[in-house]
């Protein structure tokens, strides 16, 4: 080869080169991509239960980085019904991430309308309660409860116990994708997801803190790749410094229990968005 073909090769090699240095801070969102871009599938989806183990689970290429995600419903997994979906997330050395399409489900009306951290309207409990009368009185339902205002996590009327599920709702409506902000930390407790953090102890800690936890790996970077999914940056970090519930999603057992819910004064309205089957069905 002349050194004449040799000099433009040369040049496009360094242009190469450079545009991956430059680039280079994205990739990977500073070594802890399956933290960050598991959870904010989820935070984009309350509708689903998406288990990943953080960078467990990725796979590193040259230029890119892909994870495998496990996604079920609400519904499924109450009724622990399997096989979960497996689905991957990608991003390439640019930083533009590839997610998965997810549909909605019977959840996804009510929280395009959710109205969590705002009073009842004039007949708003009443209705709901005509809605619970009509349940069956032994069955279990998944509900998405919206608070009449926004309440610190001790001062929640729920009281969930240590390994239970805790699936917050964290602001209002968002702009982005019409859903509030959700955070939940996982199947088996927020010690089933990997914290990349000297504080691995996540079970002793409030939900909020691995909430901010996760917002604070992002830079102001990564505002595009949390767009395409419907997740605005500057609102997630809204939804940190405030540090208040607005709803959240629990699984019902009883119409006795769907009621004692709906009357309790901190509890603007519930809807049941699900029925569970009996495991034996």
């Amino acid at each position: 080869m002349s050194k004449r073909r040799l000099v433009p090769l040369a040049l496009a090699v360094l242009l190469a080169i450079l545009m991956v240095v430059v680039k280079m801070p994205q990739f990977g969102i500073k070594n802890d991509f399956g933290f960050a871009w598991g959870n904010a599938l989820q935070v984009a989806y309350p509708e689903y239960q998406i288990l990943h183990r953080g960078n467990a689970d990725v796979e590193r290429e040259l230029f890119s980085s892909t994870m495998a995600v496990e996604v079920d419903t609400h519904t499924n997994a109450a009724a622990k019904l399997k096989p979960r979906r497996i689905m991957r997330i990608s991003q390439n050395i640019f930083g533009d991430v590839t997610f998965p399409g997810i549909n909605g489900t019977t959840m996804t009306p009510y929280l395009l309308k959710f109205k969590g951290g705002t009073p009842a309207s004039p007949g708003d409990k009443e209705a709901a309660e005509a809605r619970a009368q009509a349940v069956p009185r032994d069955g279990r339902f998944i509900v998405l409860v919206e608070l009449a205002s926004p309440m610190a996590e001790g001062e929640l009327p729920v009281r969930f116990e240590y390994g239970e599920w805790k699936r917050y709702f964290l602001s209002s409506v968002q702009p982005k994708s019409g859903k509030p902000v959700y955070w939940w930390p996982g199947w088996g407790g927020c010690t089933a997801m990997v914290i990349e953090s000297p504080i691995q102890n996540c079970g002793a800690r409030h939900v909020l803190d691995d909430y901010r936890e996760w917002v604070r790996q992002f830079t102001d970077e990564d505002r595009q790749g949390l767009a395409e999914i419907g997740l605005d940056l500057q609102w997630l970090r809204i939804a940190a410094d405030a540090g208040k519930i607005y709803g959240f999603i629990d699984t019902v057992s009883g119409r006795d229990s769907l009621l004692e819910l709906l009357a309790m004064p901190a509890v603007r309205t519930v809807h049941v968005v699900a029925n569970v089957p009996a495991i034996n069905d």
